[in-house]
């Protein structure tokens, strides 16, 4: 183990340089057997482990033979296994080498309580006559299951010359994954940039990247390097071979692109060369938002109280101009959030459903192809949620807080949830109602509630035809009353009263409606009589209690019999 070197006529002795080149101090499989501390021998000398200590200053444990002995071959690797990984473990069986050579320690484990992963903790190494071999100070605070590796093992042990292993489970007896190669490019030293930042479809991007040599020695041959769009279609949008960068050196590379769909894509930028000896760091995956140009998605209907076994839904509406797609969006709750990782299509003026499945389908009777089912589908609370439409870059766009509340008193009927246009703000109660149809919901099409945009002030109540007749022989039996409402959303009554003032009929007491609405009276009272012939005055009260807004209309209609 000792050697000689003659130094203008002196012999000085100098020790074997064994050295500490990996550490596992959290592993991710027992804490209690897993640990393992690794050394190298970088002379060119046989040493003999047996007798040698590994500790910090005040606890050490012994060297001893795992069942190869304790001879340490110049040139290889030693892993000193925890003391009770024999029986209670085989993580490591598979991975180190034959070559290397394997040993343990007289206790059952490092330093008596294992190594500590809350602090750093400074290692010692002593051969058998007591000297200190190697010494290191090993970093906490890696990521569970990756160990502490010396990069390059001829030199010292200083905190810049180790780093985290690049391999879950660490590298014991085999080469550091953060040791450098002779021969290895590598796209991972510095992030892509592209411009402009925020990207809509149909506008140029300019990308960079770059290619380094972490390399010892310089590269005879090209190198071919291509980059692609792997999501949601596959794209090749640079190939080219290249001579690359001498060691040490760099390769700034780019290309120009025009998106033609909007959604979330992944570029995959990678290398490929018979020289490179380190497959690891030849591949980068950068994930790119796209928005849509005057994407118009809008949260449209919301089922959130549902019959058996019939599944929640949410309705998304295109408002744009133009067809979009909701790749990369994602609608979510205070809880989870659903992404959309398929290409869905909305063409302007479409609606399509969201769901955790596509049985909703059977309870209306639409199309599957209309229904789109989401991952992690976000459980929308009875009470009161907050549901969002998140874009690609996962910014809210809209978000809706609703509680049982706006229902309307209706939630025992279970409607869903309607907005009345999507121009209103989705944040507020106003701009939605119950949905009003028969079958308490309007999926994939336009909602029961729908009406434009109204000035206050403004409405009409008109009725057809004037007079009617109802006789039963088809021909004007039913009178019409349509209304338009000065604002955008109410509840309503409405009354047939005669000319002394006596309410005759109730049509209706309270119900919710959009600002257009169409209601039949068939000439009867109450009690389902024919009325007789005369002049009927039609009463419709609205009551905007929302903002507390009162509105009467009254029109006159005759009630009239055919003359024979």
């Amino acid at each position: 183990m000792i050697k000689s070197l003659i130094v203008l006529g002196l012999v000085l002795p100098i020790r074997a340089q064994i050295t500490f080149s990996e550490i596992m101090y959290n592993p991710g499989s027992s804490e209690f057997h897993d640990e393992f501390i690794e050394l190298y021998n970088t002379s060119d000398s046989t040493v003999d482990l047996g007798g040698w200590t590994v500790g910090d200053s005040s606890s050490f444990d012994t060297v001893i033979d795992a069942g190869q002995g304790t001879v340490f071959l110049p040139g290889t690797f030693a892993v000193i296994l925890d003391g009770s990984y024999r029986g209670n473990s085989s993580r490591y069986d598979n991975i180190i080498p034959p070559e290397a050579l394997i040993v343990t320690i007289d206790g059952n484990a490092f330093l008596s309580n294992g190594l500590t992963n809350s602090s750093p903790k400074t290692l010692l190494l002593k051969n058998g006559n007591g000297q200190v071999i190697s010494r290191y100070r090993y970093e906490t605070g890696y990521e569970e299951d990756h160990s502490a590796e010396k990069m390059v093992l001829e030199r010292e042990n200083s905190p810049d010359n180790w780093g985290p292993s690049l391999v879950a489970g660490g590298t014991p007896g085999q080469r550091n994954s953060i040791s450098p190669y002779d021969f290895d490019l590598s796209v991972k030293e510095r992030p892509v940039s592209w411009s402009p930042y925020l990207i809509r479809i149909q506008n140029s991007l300019s990308v960079n990247f770059y290619i380094f040599n972490t390399g010892l020695r310089p590269f005879r041959e090209t190198v071919r390097i291509r980059a692609a769009f792997l999501h949601p279609v596959s794209e090749t949008v640079f190939d080219e071979l290249r001579r690359p960068p001498e060691p040490g050196d760099s390769l700034l590379l780019g290309f120009e692109h025009i998106f033609k769909r909007g959604g979330r894509f992944i570029l995959r930028i990678f290398l490929s060369s018979d020289e490179d000896e380190n497959p690891l760091n030849d591949t980068l995956d950068v994930e790119i938002n796209v928005l849509d140009t005057d994407a118009g998605f809008s949260i449209n209907e919301i089922k959130f109280l549902t019959r058996q076994d019939e599944p929640e839904w949410i309705e998304i509406l295109n408002t744009g101009a133009f067809r979009g797609t909701l790749y990369g969006w994602a609608l979510a709750d205070m809880r989870d959030t659903a992404r959309v990782d398929t290409l869905v299509f909305i063409d302007p003026g479409q609606y399509k459903l969201f769901a955790a499945n596509r049985t909703v389908a059977a309870f209306y009777g639409i199309e599957d192809s209309l229904i789109i089912p989401l991952k992690n589908w976000p459980i929308l609370n009875n009470g009161g949620d907050i549901v969002y439409l998140l874009d690609p870059l996962e910014r809210w766009v809209e978000q809706v807080p609703y509680t049982t509340e706006w229902l309307e008193g209706r939630e025992d009927g279970k409607p869903s949830l309607e907005r009345i246009n999507s121009s209103l703000d989705a944040r507020f109660a106003r701009s939605w109602g119950p949905s009003t149809a028969p079958e308490g919901a309007t999926p994939a099409r336009q909602n029961s509630i729908f009406s434009q945009p109204a000035s206050a002030g403004k409405g009409s109540l008109t009725v057809s035809p004037d007079p009617f007749s109802p006789d039963n022989d088809g021909f004007e039996d039913y009178c019409l009353i349509s209304f338009e409402l000065p604002v955008n959303s109410a509840h309503a009554r409405l009354r047939i009263y005669d000319l002394r003032g006596r309410m005759v009929r109730s049509i209706n007491e309270d119900f919710f409606t959009g600002r257009n609405q169409t209601m039949v009276w068939d000439g009867r009272n109450d009690e389902e009589r024919l009325l007789p012939m005369g002049i009927y005055i039609v009463y419709l009260q609205i009551i905007d209690d929302r903002g507390g807004v009162i509105a009467r209309y009254k029109k006159s209609i005759t009630l009239a019999r055919q003359v024979d």
